[in-house]
């Protein structure tokens, strides 16, 4: 699968450089070094750098390379990030210190230092020269460790966003580094990379720069001074925005942007990002069907992109992006049966692409960008039974995708579109009758989704392409085994599980199908489990293997990341319910409401409760305003316990190593109720569960824990079954009322402003009530190993 796909090339190339670059440096093996290999390493790395910044312990930003015996070449962001104070080499113990900036381009990311020197230079070539193919070799120093130097050859050239797509692996920390020919010479400057490729900002526009700043003589800015202009400064927010962006930090993003054009109001990156970050504002509203904001976002980023394209009016990629926009928020009406509104919007985007095609009718993604939004139009009319409107479409889509093809041939998307096309044909044909036609159409459409898994077999789309057209041909089956492909590469793929139940149904496997129908309300936080099933789950519980792990992470509340080993334990799938917790205390008067002794409660114990009954409608609700004493109790009563932290961390993981938050690295709406969407608890197991089958385990509402809370305790854990406090768990158990000091607990809650991570502690007195706060239980397991 080629890069260049998905409407947003140089919105993306950021995401890389920051976030995809984080795959380890293959190196050569002893068999794969030739003398030309050793040559070029030789060359390149007497020049290469290492640039840091903070203190000389601190392990660097990126790298760089000399291009002048006194001038450091470099990215931009890693000039920004933290700054750079000075630059070394491996082996060498000589440090030269940056004086100050020479020269930058913003569009470009790239910076020329003045560095107190001498150092040894490499010579630049015409990159311009440079094939598909050709060899070409990575010089760095990935994480700010070690200098590595690797190879692979030029996969692709992209003249739009002067790119270099290559087969080098490169990792974090390389951006800023040469490029290099066979020859030893600078055809690009290293700039990040994804699973597949590493990308390199072409040497010639370096070129233009030394020219640029010899022509006009520039003097050195200090590098103090250089950080206090309007300019960098707005490129270090708009560079700080797309991070968090690319982290689902949507608010931090939106404030960032607005500062960075309020100091550079010309500088349409930011002007774009901020576009493009209310384009997905309003795509998430969407799925949460709100539409009255999701029209709000919508509209704001019009203005920007409109802003955008009186900046750079004969950019092909401003009108491309417009262009998409618009046919998000067509089809967001259309789905909303805003027949009108939709036809206004769909027609506005395809004036943008027609646009955005006589600017640049060379580029692929304008014709699969427009072939998308006539065939999203022909459905519109199909579904107002205006099928000669329909075909119309449906045949410039598939017109407009085989142009894509012809000009791009091995972007798998491309046929995917082509695939999906076909298959919407074939259903309108079928519906008028014409049974032979239309399986023609599916046939074919498969072929076209044979060929974008041939191309790239990791893509979730191709295969929920092609089951839904074998599904169309009657082939349940062999349509599930795609769903379930789809699926494994996407757990979250909503519409997979949907046409996955379909096709169940229609194979009568009936309960299988309801399972799938709720996992896909689940996708987006909507599912509701029946009383029996989370009843029936309390009673089974889901085994956590017995193991070790690493608990913990960087940040001082949850330091050091230390190894933990744990038994096996089994967990409660679901947060304990109110109707869970009403059980309880019929059976136990005394921890009813208006018994329960003073010494265990903080006064608000069960508010929302009238008096031994929850809140109407709240059954499956996370029982809160409950007590860590009342939590202790309920296990008691129900033959469980609490669990360790160590046992809670290890269950919310999943089994999933290194992740930030339970489901991954970014911040995910979608994943969790936490304070983005909601405000208040949701019924428990609305969304996907861990790898573990464990729902709720980042949100919802904060989870009680056995432990003692000491901030220090990871200091000095004990390396197995840890259990922070005074008394030991048999003891604990059984005397848990006369506890008096702080408790943890973990997950964070519907009213946490961000996700917490996986390791984030909470902690609070034994007798504290809080809405956002209730538990689940654990009882002890078989020894089993993973």
């Amino acid at each position: 699968m080629r890069f260049n796909r998905g409407f947003f090339f140089s919105y993306s190339v950021f995401f890389l450089t920051v976030f995809a670059a984080w795959f380890p440096y293959l190196g050569f093996s002893d068999d794969s070094v030739s003398e030309s290999d050793v040559a070029v390493e030789t060359k390149a790395k007497v020049s290469t750098v290492r640039i840091a910044g903070g203190n000389l312990s601190r392990s660097g930003a990126g790298s760089g390379f000399f291009i002048e015996p006194d001038k450091v070449v470099t990215n931009l962001h890693v000039v920004l990030e933290p700054g750079p104070i000075y630059v070394r080499q491996d082996g060498n113990k000589e440090i030269w210190s940056v004086e100050g900036v020479l020269g930058y381009d913003m569009d470009n990311d790239l910076a020329i230092l003045k560095i107190s020197g001498p150092g040894i230079p490499l010579p630049l070539a015409d990159s311009d020269t440079v094939r598909v193919d050709d060899i070409l070799y990575a010089s760095g120093y990935p994480g700010g460790g070690d200098y590595k130097f690797t190879k692979g050859v030029l996969h692709e050239s992209n003249p739009k966003e002067n790119l270099f797509e290559t087969t080098v692996v490169t990792s974090a920390g390389s951006s800023g580094g040469p490029m290099l020919n066979i020859d030893g010479e600078v055809v690009g400057i290293c700039v990040g990379g994804s699973e597949l490729y590493s990308y390199a900002i072409v040497s010639n526009v370096l070129r233009t720069l030394l020219l640029l700043q010899h022509g006009e003589q520039h003097e050195v800015i200090p590098i103090i001074d250089w950080f206090k202009k309007e300019d960098v400064r707005a490129y270090s927010l708009y560079q700080r925005a797309k991070r968090k962006h690319n982290l689902n930090e949507f608010s931090g993003a939106i404030v960032d942007l607005n500062e960075s054009i309020t100091l550079a109001p010309s500088f349409v990156r930011s002007t774009a990002e901020r576009a493009h970050l209310h384009s997905h504002l309003g795509d998430l509203e969407v799925i949460q069907e709100r539409m009255i904001k999701a029209r709000k976002h919508y509209e704001d980023a019009l203005r920007d992109y409109t802003d955008a394209i009186r900046m750079t009016p004969e950019d092909d990629v401003a009108y491309h992006r417009r262009g998409h926009m618009y046919a998000h928020y067509g089809k967001a009406e259309a789905d909303q049966e805003n027949v009108g509104v939709a036809k206004k919007q769909y027609e506005a985007s395809l004036v943008d692409y027609n646009r955005a095609i006589s600017l640049d009718p060379a580029f692929d993604a304008n014709y699969a960008g427009r072939g998308v939004v006539r065939y999203w139009f022909g459905e519109l009319y199909a579904e107002q039974d205006d099928m000669v409107a329909a075909r119309k479409l449906y045949q410039e889509s598939i017109n407009d995708f085989n142009e894509a093809i012809r000009l791009n041939p091995i972007e798998d998307q491309h046929y995917n579109g082509r695939s999906w096309v076909k298959f919407l044909f074939g259903q309108l044909i079928e519906e008028e009758g014409n049974f032979f036609a239309s399986k023609e159409y599916f046939k074919d459409a498969m072929i076209d989704s044979d060929k974008a898994i041939e191309l790239d077999s990791k893509v979730a789309h191709s295969y929920y392409n092609r089951g839904a057209v074998k599904a169309s041909l009657g082939l349940y089956k062999s349509a599930i085994d795609d769903f379930d492909v789809a699926l494994e590469l996407e757990p979250d793929y909503k519409k997979a599980y949907t046409d996955r139940g379909q096709a169940k149904v229609e194979l009568g496997q009936l309960e299988d199908a309801k399972v799938d129908s709720l996992k896909a309300k689940q996708c987006i936080g909507q599912g509701v489990v029946s009383v029996e099933e989370i009843d029936r789950s309390a009673e089974e519980m889901i085994l956590v293997p017995g193991g070790a792990y690493e608990m913990g992470s960087k940040q001082s509340y949850a330091a050091p990341v230390h190894t933990v080993y744990v038994d096996a334990f089994y967990i409660d799938a679901f947060e304990v319910t109110n109707a869970q917790f009403k059980k309880f205390i019929d059976a136990n008067p005394e921890w009813r409401k208006g018994n329960i002794d003073r010494k265990y409660h903080n006064g608000r114990y069960l508010r929302l409760w009238d008096g031994d009954n929850y809140p109407a409608g709240k059954g499956n609700h996370p029982v809160v305003y409950v007590s860590w004493y009342a939590a202790m109790a309920y296990a008691s009563w129900v033959g469980k316990r609490l669990p360790t932290e160590a046992e809670w961390e290890k269950a919310a993981r999943g089994g999933v190593v290194g992740e930030r938050y339970v489901w991954g690295d970014g911040r995910d709406p979608n994943k969790s109720n936490y304070g983005y969407y909601d405000t208040n608890t949701l019924p428990v197991g609305s969304f996907l569960p861990n790898g573990f089958g464990l729902y709720d385990m980042g949100g919802n509402v904060w989870e009680l824990c056995l432990d003692e809370y000491d901030k220090d305790y990871y200091k000095v854990s004990p390396k197995e079954n840890p259990l922070c406090g005074d008394m030991v768990m048999g003891v604990l158990l059984v005397d848990f009322l006369g506890v008096s000091t702080r408790r943890v607990s973990r997950g964070g809650s519907w009213n946490s402003p961000g996700p917490a991570q996986t390791a984030d502690r909470g902690r609070g007195l034994p007798s504290n009530t809080n809405g956002w706060v209730g538990f689940r239980c654990v009882r002890d397991g078989i020894q089993f190993i993973d």
